[in-house]
């Protein structure tokens, strides 16, 4: 991580490592607070 990461940046560097590990790429669901509806969270998601 870098210093000018945010934290939706390491959440979404969390999620990128373990959902390949845990085979989640079928989650079709994620329950999160409102302030991850943000575009860069959720776009981020997606790829």
């Amino acid at each position: 991580m870098k210093d000018d990461d945010t934290r939706v940046d390491a959440y979404l560097a969390h999620l990128n490592r373990v959902i390949p590990e845990y085979h989640l790429a079928d989650l079709r669901y994620l329950t999160a607070d409102g302030f991850f509806g943000k575009v860069k969270f959720v776009d981020g998601l997606e790829h």
